[in-house]
């Protein structure tokens, strides 16, 4: 999921590694509470044709709606949505997802200049 934020450069260095972390964590947070899945629900056969069936949800409303969270996993699940704004949230995306180009840069800058 990452790579299709940051392309397909070579992240080697410690900086590099801690931005890939960072953008991560930024990245599930808003696949998850923000982002709706589709989820194959029924697969029927029929005359030699496929019918299938697709729930559509957001991965924190399908754990809200699951038996095995129980009451206090459901209300910080609940508070953490709450607090979460898309739009900060997206600008940190993208401030972070230029993080590893830009340490990507200055190293091949250095390379090119030894």
């Amino acid at each position: 999921m990452v790579r299709t934020y940051t392309w397909r450069r070579r992240y080697d260095t410690d900086e590099k590694l801690e931005a890939l972390w960072l953008l991560l964590r930024l990245i599930t947070i808003r696949h998850n509470i923000f982002m709706p899945h589709m989820r194959l629900v029924s697969r029927q056969k029929e005359d030699g044709k496929v019918h299938k069936t697709y729930d559509m949800d957001i991965p924190l409303n399908r754990a809200l709606k699951g038996p095995t969270a129980d009451a206090d996993t459901k209300e910080n699940l609940t508070k953490s949505r709450n607090a979460t704004d898309i739009i900060k949230l997206s600008e940190q995306i993208e401030q972070a997802s230029e993080k590893p180009s830009r340490a990507s840069e200055k190293n091949s800058k250095r390379l090119n200049d030894a």
